[in-house]
């Protein structure tokens, strides 16, 4: 249908072409999205972390030494990301990552569930986090035949993914284990979803092969294999991201004929020569990308 050149098409033409090739080639096989980055800008669970630590029900030893609950009690959101980002620096960001997965550990799950549901109530309507289209759109259409795969707290993802008719068990998503109503200490049996993991958990949760993947890292790099159709790449510049971006990825392992990526934001499709993959891939560019 389309030259191997990327052709740049609308959101609501992408929305169309996406689903009337399901309906060519679906087979009935899932969609799959991340979270943070794809459909929404901003990260749910920093967002929910934040929330936790404001509550002053999070354990002392869960947090770095510094991070003394006076100060936290009353920390803003932009100043609390500061902080955040200087200890990532100090201690690396994989392991701030893994200690927000693990603050509600000893909350009621009632009581976190309150917490959480507030502050990212509060967080979009304050613009910290920002609902992205179209695919929120792609998601409401398919929530009965898509999973959410995303490395934040399940407590999180759920408390916005419902809002897209979403259900609890088809969010794939981090969690802890619950002992007579409380978060214990241990991940629950899908671990850390994140990278070659939530290629795992969809494995795990036999689903082997997919229609559709949307993401916006080298984190969903590996589950983007799954696809038989599309593979939706969003794309943002790196403004300090320390891992290499989703562009970085694909400038590496798409076909030569594909390169080089667009540049200009907007929303392009381009068919995939490769024999083995899926076959369109489609990229979303939020910024204009500024070459070296």
């Amino acid at each position: 249908m389309f030259s191997n050149k990327w052709k740049l098409i609308s959101p609501d033409q992408a929305v169309e072409w996406v689903t009337k090739t399901y309906e060519k080639i679906g087979n009935g096989l899932p969609w799959i999205f991340d979270w943070d980055g794809t459909l929404m800008r901003g990260d749910v669970g920093t967002q929910a972390a934040w929330g936790l630590l404001r509550s002053g029900l999070v354990s002392p030893d869960r947090v770095p030494a510094e991070w003394k609950p006076s100060i936290l009690r009353d920390m803003n959101f932009p100043d609390f990301e500061r902080m955040r980002g200087e200890q990532a620096i100090k201690m690396g960001y994989q392991e701030i990552f893994e200690m927000e997965t693990t603050l509600m550990a000893g909350f009621p799950c009632d009581v976190a569930r309150e917490i959480v549901d507030k502050v990212l109530e509060m967080a979009l309507g304050m613009g910290n986090l920002r609902r992205l289209e179209p695919m929120g759109t792609l998601l409401r259409a398919q929530a009965k035949r898509a999973y959410v795969v995303s490395g934040s707290p399940k407590l999180s993802v759920y408390s916005v993914a419902r809002d897209y008719g979403m259900t609890e068990d088809r969010v794939f998503a981090t969690e802890l284990n619950v002992v007579d109503g409380v978060f214990g200490e241990s991940h629950g049996p899908h671990g850390i979803v994140w990278a070659e993991q939530k290629r795992k958990v969809l494995e795990m949760e036999n689903i082997p092969e997919v229609y559709f993947v949307a993401g916006d890292s080298t984190g969903d790099w590996d589950m983007m294999q799954l696809s038989k159709g599309v593979v939706w790449g969003v794309l943002w510049p790196r403004k300090g991201n320390p891992w290499a971006t989703l562009r970085e990825q694909l400038e590496t392992s798409l076909h030569e004929s594909l390169l080089p990526l667009p540049t200009r934001a907007g929303i392009y499709l381009a068919d995939n020569p490769d024999k083995v993959g899926p076959r369109y891939w489609v990229v979303e560019i939020h910024e204009t990308h500024q070459l070296a």
